[in-house]
């Protein structure tokens, strides 16, 4: 399932069959979030032009 913004369209959430946890784009939410990343999905697909050098763990298929 995947859901998106109803005036601009925009992706915001989804949710893989049968699992019961839902994700969402954070860049969705208004500042200060007080989040913190937890690890970077779909690596495989980024753009040479991107460093990823935080140290959080990098899933290269999702």
């Amino acid at each position: 399932m995947r859901g998106f913004c109803g005036i601009c369209g925009s992706f915001l959430f989804w949710k893989s069959d049968g699992e019961d946890l839902t994700s969402f784009s954070l860049g969705s939410l208004d500042s200060p979030t007080g989040l913190q990343l937890g690890r970077h999905i779909f690596v495989a697909d980024k753009g040479d032009y991107y460093t990823i050098d935080d140290g959080l763990p990098q899933d290269r298929t999702e």
